[in-house]
């Protein structure tokens, strides 16, 4: 490290040792620490000021720092006053701290900073506070370190950085996820009617819907919170747009639409959704735009797939089964009107030999 270095959240960030300088073995030979003298150092030096420290940031400039000697202070106080002999051993009355703290934070700075905005302005606030928060956890994790390894382990306790991500899913995302989700899904619509948005910031926002799912890397709330709501709207807009094709476009052009669409949508997941929403975006997609109107799409007029055979049209016969081969049963009542083309054919030059025999005659 240098004399001073950046704060404990950038030295975890650059991979650098968060060891303290003081050892266990020293800080035994101290005096006893009382609560709220060791506390109240803890709260206002490590606690209060990385706080500080993550509302200042700006454009990722740290102009208030913690320095080695600090951190390394912090870590000693902690070892000190749970290993302390009981009744001044604080190891329950320090974990207990230190899921006030973080619930009192979000609650008292983040939340309504989150709320205050709307829109993207809204999403922006949100992805800084969740990475702010993840820095926080972090270096305040390693300060409380000694608790996670005893008194945490002994009583089969949540660990310090999972009672951070809970805190800010119970306190913080949950009081916001509807509002964040009607954004999100205003954007995509948006997206879907031409127009350019961020998709990064979308990227990043569904990102801590997935990230809510904890340290069992559950997808329940991406899934409940976020993917059911798109499916829903995804088929509300394609139901909207194959009735309006149907009427106004001929089969081929309608094809060349839905092809389209359909690369659009698994584009967008590739862009910003989780890879398990595909299959599902896909089928709703699918569902809409080809299993539905099928029936009438075959039978358009002059358009139709009999006009696709009559005329030998065969790149759109080629799209047309790429297409409806997507769909369950989709390629059966394609096979019937080809077979009846086909026996149509043969009937007709039946009859164009057997009238052929006769003028011979």
């Amino acid at each position: 490290f240098g004399a001073e270095a950046r704060v404990a959240v950038w030295l975890l960030a650059q991979g650098a040792s968060t060891r303290p300088a003081v050892t266990p073995a020293e800080a035994m030979q101290g005096p006893v620490i009382t609560l709220d003298e060791g506390w109240q150092k803890l709260k206002q030096q490590g606690v209060l000021k990385i706080q500080e420290i993550l509302e200042d940031l700006t454009d990722n400039v740290y102009r208030i720092k913690i320095t080695t000697d600090e951190y390394s202070q912090l870590y000693t106080t902690v070892y000190s006053m749970c290993t302390q002999k009981p009744p001044n051993n604080w190891s329950e009355q320090l974990y207990n701290n230190y899921c006030g703290s973080v619930k009192e934070y979000l609650s008292v700075k983040v939340l309504p900073r989150i709320k205050a905005k709307s829109n993207e302005a809204m999403l922006r606030e949100l992805v800084r506070r969740w990475d702010n928060h993840k820095l926080m956890i972090r270096f305040l994790s390693h300060v409380f370190k000694y608790l996670d390894r005893f008194y945490v382990k002994r009583l089969s306790l949540p660990e310090l950085s999972e009672v951070g991500s809970n805190s800010f899913h119970e306190i913080v995302f949950n009081a916001v996820k509807r509002d964040v989700r009607s954004v999100i899904l205003s954007l995509i619509l948006k997206e879907r009617e031409g127009e350019l948005i961020d998709r990064k910031l979308i990227k990043d926002v569904v990102a801590i819907f997935v990230d809510m799912g904890g340290t069992r890397n559950s997808l329940e709330v991406y899934t409940t919170d976020f993917e059911e709501a798109l499916l829903v709207a995804t088929r509300e807009f394609y139901r909207v747009q194959s009735a309006s094709w149907t009427e106004q476009d001929s089969f081929p052009d309608y094809m060349c639409k839905a092809e389209d669409r359909l690369n659009q949508e698994q584009a967008r997941v590739s862009h910003y959704l989780h890879p398990t929403t595909q299959e599902k975006l896909l089928q709703v997609c699918e569902d809409e735009l080809l299993a539905s109107p099928e029936t009438k799409l075959l039978e358009k007029e002059n358009s139709g797939c009999e006009a696709l055979l009559r005329d030998n049209k065969t790149d759109d016969l080629a799209r047309m089964y790429r297409l409806f081969s997507r769909v369950p049963n989709g390629l059966q009542p394609i096979g019937a009107i080809v077979r009846k083309h086909i026996a149509d054919i043969g009937m007709a030059l039946v009859r164009k030999q057997e009238g052929a025999g006769g003028e011979g005659e």
